[in-house]
């Protein structure tokens, strides 16, 4: 409705407004916000990295390679090679190290909930929220680095 000379008394777009780009009306994500949850991802990630760092959780792991993409944001290596574990940015690409065993491609918010518990990873796979591809079960050689 309007009142008085022609001004809206809520702030509903009319056909002279231009069209919003916020994320509190649903189209476009502020880039503020895009960059707050590039920040957790990568700080998940170095969390992920310094646990890869500790011999005593990577020391008694097989060999492996997992792909870990993180939906608009990147991807990252995670790997073991004779006890000895590390993560890895890929940001131009696949590694050229080599394939991974398996690929794994969520959310932030999804990967955020596995790790604290509130999530199992199973139901995730199950419900779409966690997509994976190739040997499934290396992940779980992976649960207490991840969570």
């Amino acid at each position: 409705t309007r009142v008085g000379r022609g001004r809206p008394t809520d702030s509903s777009p009319t056909a002279d407004d231009p069209p919003r780009t916020d994320s509190t009306h649903g189209l476009n994500p502020e880039p503020r916000a895009m960059a707050q949850g590039e920040a957790r991802v990568r700080a998940f990630m170095a969390l992920v990295g310094e646990r890869m760092a500790d011999l005593a959780l990577t020391r008694v792991l097989p060999d492996l390679r997992v792909r870990m993409a993180v939906d608009g944001v990147d991807s990252w290596l995670i790997s073991v090679r004779a006890g000895v574990g590390s993560v890895e940015l890929e940001s131009a690409g696949p590694s050229l190290s080599g394939p991974a065993e398996c690929v794994c491609a969520s959310t932030l918010d999804a990967l955020e909930r596995i790790a604290s518990g509130r999530l199992k990873p199973a139901l995730a796979a199950v419900t779409g929220q966690v997509r994976l591809s190739g040997e499934r079960r290396v992940l779980a050689h992976l649960k207490d680095v991840l969570g």
